[in-house]
């Protein structure tokens, strides 16, 4: 079947949408579209889009976001939305769309390219786009209402298995002075934080206050709760999270020592069990050398996507980014949750 490309126009969006309901079963708002592709502090998403007559049967897009890498900041992008028309698949417009796309982004000076593909997109970005795999994606949880679980079934494996996941938060706090507030956005302050904290961050999203605001404040479609800790009137560290029902999320966490962010863990679980939750997820970010996780050991460990990064300018080989260790991934970089 013909099909031709182009790139992404004001007016495109109504078929942008229903594309979407019809890849993914799932709707998605208008005001989320704009949040995402218009009004990011990085800039505009690049898009590209394949066309049957009036109907649209294929995407390819990116949304820009400043990165640190080495200690620099470069442009990067999150490639987000991949989608075809299920009667126009295997006619390469995957591979078109998105060669489209990175010619306009190294334009644009982007300098590196990541994401976290499906299991029906993941072989197509290894084998056809290049990407590297760096590593799937580590994401624990953890029961909250591990007392009542425990008086339901007694076995000690059990009592012992849970109170391993308590522990190890208990240690890493121990001795810390500070305290936990909410606060209800980012400011300055957390600009003067993140400059300090990014120096053990070797690979990420950058957190300043632009992208945080940006990222939690005005996303349309969830209400995130922030966590800040303070020391002498200084920030030391924060946490983002959410909830729905009976399941409380970790979406980020930027902390200066081991200790600030297991105090923040703590609280977290602690408010999460007063508002009724049973269970926390999170990402379990990397680690640089022999380093532990800063999360305890959970009994409940998926592996639901991978990363994988790509340099359409070419600046940073397979081997620069595809080094697990190097990465700092939290779940809030994925654009969905």
């Amino acid at each position: 079947m013909q099909w031709e490309a182009r790139e992404y126009g004001p007016g495109d969006e109504g078929q942008i949408l229903r594309l979407f309901g019809e890849a993914f079963g799932s709707e998605r708002s208008l005001g989320h579209w704009k949040w995402e592709f218009l009004e990011g502090p990085a800039g505009p998403g690049v898009i590209h889009l394949a066309w049957a007559g009036n109907r649209l049967v294929g995407q390819y897009a990116i949304v820009p976001v400043w990165m640190t890498f080495g200690g620099k900041s470069i442009l990067g992008a999150q490639s987000v939305d991949t989608m075809t028309a299920s009667d126009f698949r295997r006619q390469g417009i995957f591979e078109d769309l998105a060669r489209r796309t990175f010619k306009k982004a190294r334009d644009l000076g982007i300098e590196l390219v990541y994401g976290f593909p499906n299991r029906n997109s993941y072989q197509g970005f290894v084998k056809k786009l290049d990407f590297v795999s760096v590593a799937p994606v580590r994401e624990l949880c953890f029961r909250l209402d591990w007392h009542r679980f425990i008086e339901a079934r007694r076995p000690q494996s059990i009592a012992k298995s849970l109170a391993d996941e308590y522990l190890g938060l208990l240690r890493a706090s121990d001795g810390l002075r500070g305290r936990n507030e909410p606060i209800a956005e980012f400011t300055k302050e957390h600009d003067d934080f993140w400059r300090e904290a990014s120096e053990t961050v070797r690979l990420g999203v950058a957190k300043t206050a632009d992208y945080l605001n940006w990222r939690y404040r005005a996303f349309p479609d969830a209400s995130y709760r922030i966590l800040e800790t303070r020391a002498e009137g200084v920030v030391k560290g924060f946490a983002v999270w959410t909830v729905s029902g009976p399941l409380a999320t970790l979406v980020d966490l930027v902390a200066s020592s081991d200790g600030v962010a297991g105090h923040l863990l703590q609280s977290i679980m602690r408010n999460a069990r007063a508002v009724g939750c049973r269970y926390l997820r999170a990402w379990e970010a990397p680690r640089a050398g022999n380093q532990p996780s800063r999360l305890p050991r959970s009994s409940s460990v998926q592996e639901p996507t991978v990363l994988i990064a790509f340099s359409p300018t070419s600046t940073y080989t397979k081997e620069d980014l595809g080094v697990e260790a190097d990465w700092c991934v939290q779940m809030g970089d994925l654009d969905g949750v």
